[in-house]
């Protein structure tokens, strides 16, 4: 039985486990607040200060607005499928029995992959009236290992089996962004009086620009370990927008949009806002650089490597059609108009229940879910103690979230959990805010 335990190939399966388990990143304005985590992120109808900027700027010129609300938080979420992280964890140190190996290979196999997803955001916001600012900053990663990627890490290249076989790792990828956006929203509303009913209408808009910090994205393109002869061919192009980060760089740029509406009569209140009805955001392709990804070890003696970075302007002919294919990825990840329509009901005095609907209009830069559809509520049995919990259907999975908060005077503390499951797999998330005013 001729396994693979050369340093040397152990070395080189560390870079193709590097490439597709790479650190996270992402783009554009996050909610201000960990109350709309906790609610499963249904929150259009109740954003009011510095929450309507990301959420409804329509929010920014309704009755309940404070004058002045101000907020520091942080969100974040990280997981792996079908192998978690827990899974792992309770072999720590320890030799995984068999059975176990042969259970996650099973389901890497039935699921097509072992995927990654993580994310993280910071953002500072404030309102002051009916004007709001927003900066933040997002950061995403997904990453995927083909089934016989997985196969290799856990067995070796005998894989399950014990008999050395030709193991693909095409479809293995990793796709990583960083982005910072600063906004600027501001709402009008108008009260309404028909008979012994008083509505509230307002308007809102944000304008924002949106800096792509960093941006990495690799696939592989046909890398093999090829059985006999024994050999490793690896082949992972990447594209990246620096070879190393200093600073806060700009390697794309743009100009975005949101309009909003909201309407409140009595218990009810409604909103719908447009995120990106124009956004002018494109990374700068030509000033990134393209490394080959290429390697060949083999028993005989062959050590070649093409790790180098080559800047796009000048990639050669024999590379081109790679780091073209590339480059038109990278290329075509804009934001496309989000559409959100939601709906808040006060049912008792200690008690609000919440419902949006989202939908994505296009296919573009993937930051989250193109799909919502859920509901939420809010609990105030102790008036400085809120309670809150939501349920939403997305994009290839769900979000079930619970959370709570501790009010005292203009000071706001919340904190939110939620469970995750996305097309990339399942994971947890969770979000503090420490705010003033809201």
């Amino acid at each position: 039985m001729n396994r693979i335990h050369l340093p040397i190939t152990r070395a080189a399966l560390a870079c193709v486990a590097v490439a597709a388990f790479a650190p996270k990143a992402s783009a554009q304005l996050v909610s201000a607040s960990a109350a709309s985590v906790a609610l499963g992120d249904n929150y259009t109808a109740l954003a009011r200060g510095f929450n309507a900027i990301n959420w409804n700027p329509a929010g920014l010129g309704m009755p309940e607005n404070p004058f002045f609300s101000f907020s520091l938080g942080g969100r974040g979420a990280a997981g792996t499928d079908p192998i978690s992280f827990g899974d792992v964890a309770k072999y720590s140190g320890i030799t995984v029995p068999q059975a176990v190996l042969a259970s996650w290979l099973s389901r890497v196999q039935q699921q097509g992959g072992q995927s990654l997803e993580a994310n993280g955001a910071g953002s500072f916001a404030l309102s002051v009236g009916s004007f709001g600012f927003q900066l933040a900053t997002n950061a995403y990663e997904r990453g995927k290992l083909s089934p016989d990627a997985v196969e290799v890490l856990l067995y070796g290249n005998a894989g399950a089996t014990g008999t050395p076989r030709t193991m693909s790792l095409k479809g293995s990828r990793t796709e990583a962004a960083v982005t910072t956006t600063a906004a600027a929203s501001f709402g009008h509303g108008v009260d309404i009086g028909i008979g012994p009913l008083t509505q509230h209408l307002a308007i809102g808009a944000t304008v924002k620009y949106i800096v792509g910090n960093a941006l990495l994205i690799g696939e592989d393109a046909g890398s093999q370990i090829q059985a006999n002869p024994l050999a490793l061919d690896v082949q992972f192009p990447i594209i990246q927008s620096d070879t190393s980060l200093t600073g806060m760089p700009q390697r794309g740029h743009g100009i975005g949009f949101d309009v909003g509406a909201a309407w409140e009569s009595g218990p009810l209140a409604l909103g719908a806002s447009i995120q990106n009805l124009v956004n002018t955001f494109k990374w700068n392709v030509s000033e990134m650089y393209f490394r080959p990804g290429g390697a060949l070890f083999t028993t005989s003696g062959t050590r070649q490597t093409s790790f180098g970075a080559i800047a796009m302007t000048a990639v050669p002919d024999s590379l081109r059609a790679r780091a073209a294919a590339l480059g038109a990825e990278v290329d075509a990840m804009r934001f496309k108009p989000m559409l959100n329509v939601g709906a808040s009901f006060k049912l008792l005095p200690f008690l609000t229940t919440t419902a949006d609907v989202r939908q994505e209009l296009g296919d573009g830069m993937h930051l989250g879910e193109r799909t919502h559809v859920g509901a939420g509520a809010e609990l105030r049995l102790i008036a400085f103690l809120p309670l809150r919990a939501g349920l939403a259907a997305i994009t290839g999975g769900y979000v079930a979230s619970a959370g709570a908060g501790l009010e005292v005077a203009f000071f706001h503390l919340n904190a939110g959990i939620a469970a995750r499951k996305t097309e990339y797999g399942q994971y947890p998330s969770a979000a503090v805010t420490v705010s003033i005013g809201q």
